[in-house]
């Protein structure tokens, strides 16, 4: 079993992460957004949309959050600013047959304490969604994958995005 990791960064934002990160993020293989600006229903928003006609092929509907390919999401959001603030995502190792249960959202007014327990996420062992991140007020994130921890440099504070 694999250790669980949570906190919150009040200096991080989910925009600046997928912008600081997008290597990383490109090289996964499912993003699934579960929260644009407080949307749940992020598959019904205009933008998504455009990207379903863009890349027909390769957009899923998942309970209504919008599952992508990393590298598909850093395209999108290097061209458009989508995310404001409220957001909510789950980078994923395969394709995911549902979304998280609405208890176990990431966005404020939510904040995990890192000193705190992540239990209430062990579902993410054995699940195809393997951490994910959410904002408002800074940024939360979970994720049961030391190496998502450190390829979204989850724990840093903020520096210029290069």
């Amino acid at each position: 079993m694999s250790t669980l990791h949570c906190g919150w960064n009040g200096d991080r934002a989910v925009a600046e992460t997928l912008q600081r990160c997008a290597g990383f993020v490109a090289s996964w293989p499912w993003v699934l957004f579960t929260s644009v600006d407080s949307e749940p229903d992020v598959a019904s928003m205009r933008w998504a949309s455009e990207v379903r006609k863009k890349f027909f092929d390769v957009v899923r509907n998942v309970d209504g959050a919008l599952l992508l390919p990393g590298q598909v999401v850093v395209e999108i959001i290097g061209q458009e600013e989508l995310l404001f603030g409220f957001d909510e995502l789950w980078l994923c190792e395969t394709t995911p047959s549902s979304r998280p249960a609405a208890p176990d959202y990431l966005v404020a007014p939510r904040r995990l304490d890192e000193s705190g327990s992540c239990d209430e996420f062990a579902w993410l062992e054995g699940s195809p969604l393997v951490g994910g991140i959410g904002d408002g007020y800074g940024m939360n994130f979970v994720t049961r994958d030391r190496v998502l921890l450190e390829g979204l440099k989850l724990t840093e504070e903020r520096d210029e995005i290069p």
